[in-house]
């Protein structure tokens, strides 16, 4: 969800909550910053969708906030939130508070009650373009990249793993250190990993070279 539209709702139901005259923070009781009450965001819940543009339109949602006492022997401000929810948008669910959720935030159990803020959640459908051309499939060109991998010396280096940038492609060298990654894009350089024994190394090879590769090999610490 729309991190505007969560912020709007919590705005809202602040400015009623202190319209009581209370001090209210959002968010769980903390004693580093002490108010009459806290109005908590803890769930959302679907509500409907609305009956326009079926299957990809608007959504209704609720989010479920608790409004709880700042002190726990202090029964004064929930009681004034009550007293304003009668006849007002928010009105009071209760519903037993699981006491885990209470040591989650490392706060002692205290007065409390939810409330539900109904909102709407826009899905619009992004705008089709409109074909005005004749479509025309244009072929990728694709090659084998065959190569090579040399340590010092010109030692062939068996067992590396060899594979594309993107990770789509991938090989082991032989015993003979030669390796082959067929299906590889002609007309565009390829970047290659090269991984074994605990070390890794990359390198490049042209586009539109014929020749097999051969790659020497000092191998780095990541």
């Amino acid at each position: 969800m729309p991190e505007g539209a969560i912020s709007a709702a919590t705005e809202a139901l602040l400015r009623w909550a202190a319209g009581t005259g209370l001090t209210v923070a959002a968010g769980p009781p903390v004693p580093e910053s002490p108010a009459d009450a806290y109005c908590w965001l803890l769930n959302l819940l679907p509500e409907q969708q609305l009956r326009a543009n079926p299957g990809g339109g608007p959504l209704r949602l609720r989010l479920r906030y608790m409004l709880c006492a700042g002190r726990p022997d202090d029964l004064e401000p929930l009681d004034l939130l009550l007293r304003a929810s009668v006849g007002g948008p928010y009105e009071p669910v209760f519903e037993p508070v699981p006491a885990g959720l209470w040591e989650a935030v490392r706060a002692v159990p205290r007065p409390a009650f939810h409330v539900d803020v109904v909102t709407r959640l826009d899905r619009p459908r992004p705008a089709t373009p409109l074909v005005r051309e004749t479509l025309r499939l244009v072929p990728t060109p694709l090659r084998e990249l065959t190569g090579v991998v040399l340590g010092p010396g010109d030692v062939p280096l068996p067992g590396l793993r060899v594979e594309t940038g993107d990770g789509l492609a991938a090989a082991h060298t032989d015993a003979a250190g030669r390796f082959a990654l067929p299906g590889l894009p002609a007309d565009r350089p390829i970047a290659l990993r090269l991984t074994g024994r605990g070390r890794q190394f990359h390198h490049q090879v042209p586009a539109d070279d014929p020749r097999p590769a051969v790659i020497r090999c000092e191998f780095r610490e990541d």
